[in-house]
């Protein structure tokens, strides 16, 4: 997976999944103290997901393919 835009913008985190495999798993975002703050289903494709509620600062996706860092800028 590929996040697109980093730092994600105006409450909404872009990612593209293109491993057949990680399709309908599991995604989590945790933050910089390692805590869960969010879980979504990946699907294929590009994908939004909603973050309006976490505030500024840098978060981790966590999958079953490894982990990518990525900020959210207010």
């Amino acid at each position: 997976f590929t996040v697109l835009i980093n730092p994600a913008r105006e409450g909404m985190l872009h990612i593209k999944v293109t491993d057949d495999h990680l399709i309908g798993t599991n995604a989590s975002i945790i933050d910089h103290l390692g805590r869960l703050v969010k879980q979504f289903w990946l699907q294929n494709g590009r994908q939004s997901v909603n973050v309006k509620t976490l505030p500024a600062g840098i978060y981790f996706i966590q999958t079953s393919a490894g982990t990518k860092k990525f900020m959210i800028g207010k």
